[in-house]
C-alpha cells in the first residue's frame, strides 16, 4: 500500500523528470546531463518535495530493519533513479558497467545528501557538496563523450 501511494504521487521528482525527458530530448552531452541534475537536485528543495523527505527515511529506515516487508518500496526507488541515471549516461558513450556505476554514485551521494540536509538543518552545505560532486565528475564525462 505504501508503495502504490508513493507510485501515484504527482510530486515525486523522479515521475516529474520522466516526463520532463519524455516531452524533451535527453541530453547529449556531460553540460546537458549536469542541467538535468541540478534541476533534478532543485526539485528536492522545493517545499512539496521536501516535506516528503521524512516519509521516505521513515521507509528507508524501515526497509533496512524489516527488509521483507519495506525492503522492495526501497529498491523500487534506488533502482527507478539509478535505472534512469545509467540510461543517461549510457546515452554520452558509456559502457554499461560504468554507465551502473556513475549512476549508483550520484543517486547514493544524492540520497545521503538529501537526508543529511534536514537532519543536521544546512540545505545551504548539501547544495553546494551536491555541486562539488558534478564538478567533480563532470570532466569525466565529458571525456567519454568526446572520446
Amino acid at each position: 500500500m505504501v508503495a502504490e501511494a508513493l507510485a501515484l504521487d504527482e510530486r515525486r521528482p523522479l515521475r516529474r523528470l520522466r516526463a520532463q525527458l519524455a516531452a524533451r530530448d535527453a541530453p547529449r552531452d556531460a553540460a546537458g546531463l549536469r542541467r538535468v541534475l541540478e534541476e533534478v537536485w532543485e526539485q528536492f528543495g522545493t517545499p512539496d518535495v521536501r516535506a516528503t523527505l521524512p516519509l521516505y527515511l521513515e521507509i528507508m529506515s524501515a526497509s533496512l530493519m524489516h527488509p521483507e516487508r519495506y525492503g522492495p518500496v526501497m529498491r523500487d526507488v534506488i533502482t527507478g533513479w539509478t535505472d534512469l541515471a545509467a540510461g543517461r549516461f549510457a546515452g554520452l558513450g558509456m559502457p554499461a558497467e560504468r554507465a551502473r556505476g556513475e549512476a549508483t554514485l550520484v543517486v547514493g551521494a544524492g540520497f545521503g545528501l538529501l537526508f543529511a540536509a534536514p537532519a543536521d538543518g544546512d540545505r545551504d552545505r548539501a547544495d553546494a557538496a551536491f555541486r562539488l560532486l558534478l564538478d567533480r565528475l563532470e570532466p569525466g564525462w565529458r571525456q567519454t563523450a568526446q572520446g
